[in-house]
């Protein structure tokens, strides 16, 4: 995994205060094979390349991530909060198009609680379009060389709740059931654990679930540093 792009906070930093910030991660996914150990490293590497929290027309750092795209291969993966403040068409059409915007025919993205300020996300997406799945639901999967990428919707609330019974959890355990890839890669936007907010039990049933399955990495924004 390769991480690129660190910005911190625009203006002073407060004593003691955390850094903010924006940063950009490239994973080069080598799914393993079956044969020799010359044979994986001469497999054509997936990249999956993207952030979360992303852009706003009051700072330049999406103009900085953006600048990494240019010359990183593969899926773009947005992990919510991707146009702020709102999420609404404008602010993706004015904040997060002009920079990300240029990689959209290849993004993947994820909703945040910024998306959901707009009612039903609908900027998000109106802007995505069907790469963002089926609109209300806010999860979907789909696949990359041998990896399959799961993309759920850590908004609960607005989705059914995101424990096992839930309609969300339910389809992750069928999507599971049948994902015939080699290996698996589950993204969302709030994390499960962090080392500033603790763990977020509201996905404890997410990450039992992926691990049962033998998922092999999860990604996850929204906690800035």
């Amino acid at each position: 995994m390769r991480v690129t792009g660190l910005v911190p906070r625009r203006g002073r930093r407060r004593a003691g205060a955390p850094w903010r910030a924006h940063v950009a991660i490239a994973v080069p996914l080598i799914a393993p094979t079956a044969g020799l150990a010359e044979e994986a490293l001469a497999t054509e590497p997936v990249v999956l390349v993207g952030a979360g929290d992303i852009a706003g027309c009051s700072w330049n750092r999406d103009e900085m991530t953006a600048q990494l795209l240019d010359a990183i291969p593969g899926t773009v993966f947005a992990l919510g909060d991707n146009a702020y403040p709102d999420g609404t068409n404008r602010d993706y059409a004015d904040c997060y198009d002009p920079t990300w915007g240029c990689h959209k025919a290849r993004t993947r993205p994820a909703t945040g609680n910024h998306e959901y300020i707009t009612p039903g996300a609908a900027g998000y997406y109106n802007y995505f379009g069907p790469a963002a799945g089926e609109p209300g639901k806010g999860y979907y999967s789909y696949d990359v060389g041998e990896w399959h990428v799961i993309v759920l919707d850590s908004e609960c609330g607005f989705v059914g709740r995101c424990d096992a019974g839930s309609p969300q959890g339910r389809w992750l355990q069928a999507d599971l059931a049948t994902n015939g890839r080699r290996c698996t890669v589950a993204m969302w936007h709030r994390p499960r654990f962090s080392s500033i907010s603790g763990s977020n039990a509201q996905f404890r049933d997410f990450w039992k679930v992926l691990y049962d399955a033998g998922a092999e990495l999860v990604l996850d924004g929204h906690v800035l540093y």
